[in-house]
């Protein structure tokens, strides 16, 4: 579906795969080659899409501005180092991403449109805020949501 979708809409802007749990790294290449204005991904519960298809989407869907990875948890840092080139990347959800580092947050510095970035457990947000980046960061950690703001005061108590 996502193939014939792909070779019949080359304009499509704003694509909701989300739940579709036979979406493989294949269906991303299609995507990738067919739907190069894409602006809006959303992929949540994806389980079958890996570094290959995410990075093949960095490269050829470089207007991406939303990317929702949200339960995804099949990708690594390589993934997020191919998302550096998203120059237009404002939001990205990453709960749930639990083969990331902190090495591969540290690859999100290059979109310097990234204004809000979800995850969970992903303590390598605050590295981003306090190596210059100004975004608004918002993170789940062990189910409290924090932003920027209460980070520090949060992380005071609970590293004591």
């Amino acid at each position: 579906a996502v193939k014939a979708l792909s070779g019949h809409c080359p304009q499509l802007r704003s694509v909701n795969l989300s739940g579709c749990k036979h979406i493989t790294d294949a269906s991303l290449f299609a995507l990738a080659e067919g739907c190069r204005s894409v602006t809006d991904l959303n992929l949540t519960r994806c389980p079958k899409i890996t570094d290959d298809g995410l990075k093949r989407i960095a490269q050829r869907c470089n207007r991406i501005v939303d990317l929702n990875l949200y339960a995804v948890s099949t990708f690594t840092d390589k993934s997020l180092a191919s998302f550096g080139c998203l120059a237009h990347l404002r939001a990205l959800d990453l709960c749930g991403a639990h083969l990331i580092t902190d090495e591969g947050l540290a690859c999100l510095a290059n979109c310097h449109d990234l204004r809000c970035a979800h995850g969970q457990n992903l303590l390598g947000l605050a590295y981003l805020h306090s190596h210059g980046k100004n975004f608004h960061c918002l993170m789940c950690v062990h189910g409290i949501q924090l932003t920027l703001e209460n980070f520090h005061s949060w992380w005071q108590g609970y590293s004591t």
